[in-house]
């Protein structure tokens, strides 16, 4: 329609023709929706939560970052950084917990950004940053270590080594079938990521896996059942506007006590993570974001993310750096990256129900 509109080339983004932006941004913009969707259910997993509230929170945190935030190309939605204390939470006050506490710590942001003490975010060391970020990263992979031995249905404890304890403890149950896959695709995402670096193998591996999944269906491959995201999660389905309803526990004085503060942590490290992503963007595009609309941006987004069943969100930097280096000029690429998220999980979502969970 816009190819064919006499008009368009009337309307200017940033001093440019839209059509020629529109143009521009939309390689990067579907490129960085379709490594957004099994990233964004991989850490909602992560988390504790259900593939679908990832997906929620990557539309509309997503979307509104992408409209309103202060940064030209942050990539906003459930991140790695989070995972760890949204796993805690989860597993203490149950799934239910996280968007509630997206809606406090989008208010603790309001809060942040009417005080002015996101300007503080950015003394934090750049060695300490570091450090959090491998912390972050060997929590993550130490919680799926019962997925990667095909350990099924472990009870889940709310410390980290008390999880790493458990699964050792059933190390003689280990199935080598899925040791063997998770080799096999970590090694191939690692490999191929590295000669052939342009190629978004996190997509490509999740439709390999999901037909292996498939495939698998009631009788195996070669009698081996491939445990699936609807092993865990059945009936896997997706709804914009599904208001979730708060457990009254959570509002007893000792019980929203602890929860105010989680939202504490959570609100620090939302904002530092996003600033750092912009911040980085901007080195690699030579631009300047505005960071007090970023913050509040931020703040706005997860309170609307917890409104209809999400997750606390932050910008991701790795999202964050593939669409710079797709080429993105501008925030168009950030919005035409959320509507194909939308218009691609609507479509595949019940799909992914046949991505195999090791």
């Amino acid at each position: 329609l816009l190819k064919h509109c006499a008009d368009c080339e009337m309307f200017e983004f940033r001093g440019e023709p839209l059509l020629t932006t529109i143009k521009k941004n939309l390689g990067p913009g579907i490129t960085v929706a379709l490594v957004n969707i099994p990233l964004s259910i991989s850490l909602a997993v992560a988390s504790d939560a259900s593939p679908a509230m990832g997906c929620v929170t990557a539309i509309w945190a997503g979307s509104i970052c992408a409209f309103f935030g202060g940064s030209q190309f942050n990539i906003v939605g459930p991140t790695g950084a989070l995972s760890g204390l949204l796993s805690i939470a989860s597993v203490q006050h149950g799934q239910d917990v996280l968007p509630l506490l997206a809606i406090m710590s989008g208010f603790l942001s309001i809060l942040v950004f009417a005080s002015n003490m996101d300007k503080l975010a950015l003394f934090v060391p750049s060695n300490t940053m570091q450090g959090f970020t491998i912390a972050v990263a060997i929590i993550i992979a130490c919680n799926q270590i019962n997925f990667a031995l095909g350990l099924d249905k472990l009870p889940r404890h709310p410390s980290f080594v008390d999880n790493v304890v458990e699964n050792l403890n059933h190390i003689q149950d280990t199935e080598w079938q899925a040791v063997v896959m998770f080799i096999s695709f970590l090694a191939g995402q690692v490999t191929l990521g590295k000669f052939f670096p342009r190629i978004p193998w996190a997509v490509v591996m999740s439709c390999i896996g999901i037909f292996l999944g498939y495939l698998s269906g009631t009788d195996g491959i070669m009698g081996y059942k491939i445990r699936t995201l609807d092993s865990r999660y059945p009936g896997l389905s997706l709804s914009l506007f599904d208001i979730p309803s708060f457990k009254p526990e959570y509002f007893v004085p000792q019980t929203l006590y602890t929860l105010t503060l989680t939202s504490l942590s959570i609100t620090f490290v939302a904002i530092l993570e996003t600033l750092i992503s912009a911040k980085i963007a901007d080195r690699m595009t030579k631009t300047k974001f505005n960071q007090r609309q970023e913050v509040l941006a931020l703040s706005v987004a997860n309170v609307f993310a917890g409104m209809f069943g999400g997750i606390p969100a932050t910008a991701a930097l790795a999202r964050t750096a593939l669409n710079v280096k797709s080429g993105a000029t501008c925030r168009v690429s950030g919005i035409i990256s959320s509507i194909s998220f939308i218009t691609l999980s609507l479509i595949f979502l019940p799909y992914f129900k046949f991505l195999p969970l090791p």
